[in-house]
């Protein structure tokens, strides 16, 4: 048999499912609790800080609560959480500090408690709250949307047609007839003759003519007989006549002048703005007709600028301008004629807009710790009807997402995309019914022959990145620009995505998730341009299998290159860690990590991990720092509560005073939190530490500037755990509450395959081959364990590994920066498995391993 050895470089290829032969050197079979770094090697992660705990106001108030985040200056970091009750509550969780104490604060928020508000946030009885809203910030404002909400127009009012009508004189001639029928009774006026109104002194005029006309309806259908059905308003140029009732239709036709043409009117539409009068009623409304097409009909309304009749001034009575306005709508027949209702036409006026209690509602930020939240002032309809102007395609529906992109405010209902105006994030409505301009919101919809329900957009530079169910589409446009006439909306895959868990830009691809049955899938998407179709890779590919089917939630790192996934109440994260060198995959790995209590909420901010877990009925707020930094002079420069590896691990005095029984010699350590059982505290003695600036997460404690001479420090501390929960540590430790750094340990494990003897790319797995030993390099690490199991058997032996003699410096971290060890095997490679285990309050980086052995190829020769 020869003596052979083989190193596997490195292990960050991370958790593969394959079968041994199949595995890549550096994939292993499990990581617990590790970071695979390119810098560093395969690390234990960092342990996480307890920063305070957040009490509900009834018992199960948090219960099915939704959590979200509102990320602003550093040391502005907020999660919030909307309960089943309609209540929201926010935290700082940048902490402020005093006497060791951190505390987060609960932002004020104003409006919380109105009605409208408690009716928007509170979701349906029959949903699981977590996943009822979406929420999404700009600048100082996040919009919340409630998912289950469907959207309202403001009501529409009757508006009755043929019930008013204007009379204009347009020509003035002597001798002559004016005049009006209404209902076919005929109302007229004579003017003079030349001659008469030489011999008089003055000419006829355009309002003795329209005086004329007034009286002698008044006279008929005005109060003085006692008939009073009609209103006649006379203007410079015109007559208003309206039935007093305002609902029953009325017939009038006019004629006027030598060739009967000097009297014009309207009731309801004309076919030109030019027969419009000049002096009329403020607010009239008329629409302007187009016989071709009627999408190219508008409305107008006359706006006025000077005094009604009866005014200061007559000169002004009537004057103003007619302009684009909201029109009607009501049923025509066949000839395009209104269609009456009990003998009357009622039309229907547009609506004027939303109806702002069931579209999104907005939380801005007004100051440090403090918030309102009420509906947004969403931007009326001005012009048009729902045929000139329509409705967005939200309406009546439920939004299901919402994002800012291209400068415009998006949601996504069903299979349709609305975005409104560009830079007027509140207007979702044409300018004008007359003409398109490129600033006009944007409304479309996909074209699929399976379902679309859209559930998320991501932004790309390609375009929008649109997620169904069954199929995924790109939006985007020829010029560049969104506008309404350029716009596209093209499929670009087809595959199954989970709508409950929205997609995310990892800046290399965007992750999304498809649930199969028994576990969960992550697929990465590189969408691309000219017409072709997205390039889609099962990321979770090497590990499938490994991620549970009840995963919720998906969030990215893009700094860090991270992916996380987890289930709401599981104390399980699931990690994808990738590191991209130029356009290669230097790194891909998989691997779990396990928080001591079950996970309400997790998201980064500012490169940690910040979350709310729940043990028993607290509810802590936690940091987790992604980053790790093994430089031994920047470890040993830095406060032990970030360099330690304990979970929700926290400086003493936090926790208050420390008490000392003499009797039996030991010291009581506070805590901020109730004692978690069946988990093992440990304190650690640290260099003498003092309340930071708290500006952000990096600063709430810093060394002190004299640390206490009497502290040895980086010195594990058993901890007792009594009947009542209470930790105990030897000796009297009293005043020494900055010197101690207290939490739980944590587990790191790295599960390693068989190895086999490989020639190049070839696998020799039919040889002999007995391992003698493995060789592991070291980083800056702590104290590392290994454990054997004969292949199959479900219990691990301890194996001393054997450490270089070698020495650290007295009051440092009790590592070493570099080093081997040395694990004896002795065994056939196919009947043992090795595993690397570490519970110190240390660093742990793993670099490399060697193994050396006896290869023998069963007498055959290798071709």
């Amino acid at each position: 048999m020869a003596a052979v050895t083989q190193t596997i470089p490195t292990f960050l290829g991370g958790v593969s499912k394959q079968t041994d032969i199949k595995k890549q050197p550096g994939q292993v079979d499990e990581i617990l609790n590790g970071y695979p770094d390119p810098t560093y090697g395969l690390l234990k992660r960092n342990g996480s800080q307890f920063i305070d705990s957040i009490t509900e106001s009834t018992p199960g108030e948090f219960t099915d609560g939704h959590w979200f985040t509102v990320s602003r200056d550093n040391d502005e970091r907020y999660i919030g959480v909307i309960t089943k009750a309609g209540n929201i509550r926010i935290w700082n969780t940048v902490p402020t500090i005093s006497g060791g104490v951190l505390s987060v604060t609960e932002a004020t928020i104003a409006n919380k408690t109105d009605a409208d508000v408690v009716s928007y946030l509170t979701p349906p009885a029959s949903t699981n709250g977590t996943d009822d809203f979406h929420t999404f910030s700009y600048l100082d404002q996040t919009y919340i949307i409630n998912k289950n909400k469907t959207v309202a127009m403001t009501a529409k009012s009757d508006y009755y047609l043929r019930t008013r009508a204007t009379v204009v004189i347009g020509s003035i001639d002597y001798d002559s007839i004016y005049k009006i029928e209404i209902n076919g009774t005929q109302y007229d006026f004579t003017t003079v003759d030349i001659s008469t109104a030489t011999s008089r002194g003055y000419p006829v005029t355009s309002d003795e003519i329209l005086t004329g006309l007034k009286a002698d309806i008044d006279a008929a259908l005005g109060p003085s007989p006692g008939n009073d059905t009609f209103t006649v308003t006379k203007y410079a140029n015109s007559l208003e006549i309206e039935i007093k009732d305002g609902q029953t239709p009325f017939t009038i036709e006019v004629a006027g002048g030598i060739q009967g043409v000097s009297l014009t009117c309207y009731q309801d539409d004309v076919v030109s703005s030019a027969r419009l009068a000049a002096y009329t009623k403020p607010g009239r409304r008329v629409k302007v007709t187009n016989s071709v097409d009627e999408r190219a009909s508008y409305y107008v309304k006359f706006t006025s600028t000077g005094n009604a009749p009866g005014g200061t001034s007559a000169v002004n009575q009537g004057s103003g301008f007619w302009e684009e306005a909201r029109g009607w709508d009501i049923d025509v027949d066949a000839n395009g004629d209104p269609i009456a209702t009990g003998g009357k036409y009622i039309a229907k006026l547009a609506s004027s807009g939303f109806n702002a209690e069931t579209m999104p509602y907005k939380l801005v930020s007004t100051a440090t710790n403090a918030f309102t939240i009420s509906k947004e002032t969403w931007a009326s309809r001005f012009t048009g009807n729902d045929y000139g102007n329509p409705i967005p395609s939200f309406v009546d529906k439920e939004i299901k997402f919402g994002l800012i992109y291209s400068n415009r405010l998006v949601f996504l209902t069903q299979d349709t995309i609305a975005m409104s105006v560009a830079k007027d994030f509140e207007n979702f409505f044409f300018t004008s019914a007359q003409t398109v301009i490129a600033s006009d919101p944007v409304d479309v919809e996909t074209s699929s022959s399976k379902v679309s329900n859209l559930y998320c957009a991501v932004p790309q530079a390609q375009g929008l990145a649109l997620f169904s169910e069954y199929e995924q589409y790109l939006l985007y446009s020829e010029s560049g620009i969104i506008s309404p006439s350029d716009v596209i909306v093209r499929t670009i895959s087809q595959y199954e995505a989970e709508r409950t868990i929205p997609a995310q830009d990892t800046g290399d691809y965007i992750a999304f998730v498809s649930k199969v049955s028994g576990s969960t899938k992550m697929l990465g998407m590189q969408v691309r341009g000219n017409l072709a179709a997205a390039d889609v890779t099962e990321v979770s590919r090497v590990a499938a299998g490994y991620l549970p089917k009840d995963l919720q939630r998906l969030l990215v790192n893009v700094q860090d290159s991270l992916i996380a996934l987890y289930a709401i109440d599981s104390n399980k994260v699931f990690l994808h860690k990738y590191y991209v060198a130029g356009e290669n995959a230097a790194m891909q790995a998989w691997f779990r990590w396990e928080l001591l209590d079950s996970i309400k909420f997790l998201t980064v901010i500012n490169n940690y991990f910040v979350g709310v877990v729940k043990s028993g009925s607290d509810y802590k707020v936690i940091i987790l720092d992604i980053i790790q930094n093994l430089d031994p002079a920047d470890v040993d420069a830095s406060p032990a509560i970030t360099t330690t590896r304990l979970d929700q691990s926290f400086v003493v005095k936090f926790g208050g005073t420390i008490t000392y029984n003499s009797s039996t010699n030991k010291s009581t350590i506070p805590k901020p939190y109730s004692h978690i059982a069946g988990k093992t505290p440990i304190v650690v003695t640290a260099q003498t530490m003092e309340d930071g600036a708290a500006t952000d997460y990096s600063t709430l404690y810093r060394l002190a500037a004299v640390p206490d001479p009497n502290v040895t420090h980086d010195v594990i501390l058993e901890v007792e755990v009594d009947g009542s929960g209470n930790w105990l540590i030897l000796g009297d430790w009293t005043g020494k509450e900055y010197d101690l750094v207290a939490g739980y340990e944590y587990n790191f494990e790295v599960d390693l395959p068989r190895y086999f003897y490989r020639s190049q790319n070839n696998i020799d797995w039919t040889a002999s081959l007995t391992i003698a030993r493995m060789k592991f390099d070291v980083g800056f690490s702590g104290g590392v364990n290994f454990y054997i199991t004969r292949f199959g058997a479900p219990q691990w032996i301890y194996v001393a590994g054997v450490q270089n003699a070698g020495s650290y410096l007295s009051n440092s971290t009790p590592t070493i920066d570099r080093t081997t060890l040395t694990v004896p095997i002795y065994q056939k490679n196919t009947n043992f498995n090795l595993k690397v285990n570490s519970n110190s309050p240390f660093p742990v980086s793993l670099n490399s391993m060697t193994w050396e052995g006896q290869y023998a190829p069963r007498y055959y020769r290798r071709a």
